[in-house]
């Protein structure tokens, strides 16, 4: 006499059915809790310079605030795509503060020179006044970001407060800003 072993239950829609809500239900949950903590997260105050020698603080205080930053050489080429991406929101939008950013504090300080003398002599005068170098405060700003990848370069926006409100992330041929989501992030 052969035994047969059934590895599907008798009701082996309804148990499908039931695995797939849970799956659908486990990424919702998800999302919402990545959202929340997104629209928790604050981008701690730095201090910064541009390249045209001007000090300011990032994000600046009291004014929303659109960033495209890069950790690292590929990085910043990635961020060089989203700051091009950025550009037609930027000027639709005048009462938010719009910089790339390239965060150099693990750079060794005798490297750094060299590359804020090639950054600047790579930009006009108008360019310079919009690109800010941060050396300080890189291990909290890539928490917030979440850095995990070396490439990728971000793109935040953040409120007046310093609160994330929108963020992306990508390497420099995928990375996508999309203006309508940033318009859906400015507060009213």
């Amino acid at each position: 006499m052969r035994m047969q072993m059934r590895i599907l239950p008798k009701n082996w829609r309804a148990f499908a059915l039931s695995i797939l809500a849970t799956i659908a239900l486990t990424q919702a949950a998800l999302a919402a809790l990545a959202q929340a903590q997104t629209q928790r997260l604050v981008l701690p105050p730095t201090p910064a310079t541009t390249l045209a020698d001007s000090a300011l603080t990032l994000p600046v205080p009291g004014k929303i605030t659109l960033l495209a930053v890069g950790f690292s050489r590929s990085s910043g080429s990635a961020a060089g795509v989203a700051w091009k991406q950025m550009q037609p929101f930027c000027a639709a939008h005048p009462q938010v503060a719009c910089y790339q950013v390239a965060v150099l504090q693990d750079a060794p300080g005798w490297i750094r020179g060299m590359i804020e003398r090639g950054l600047r002599n790579a930009r006009t005068q108008a360019e310079r006044e919009q690109f800010a170098i941060v050396v300080t405060n890189e291990p909290a700003w890539k928490q917030v970001l979440h850095d995990t990848d070396a490439r990728a370069g971000y793109a935040v926006l953040t409120g007046a407060d310093g609160r994330i409100l929108w963020q992306t992330q990508g390497q420099e041929a995928t990375l996508n800003i999309d203006a309508q989501a940033l318009q859906s992030h400015l507060p009213q």
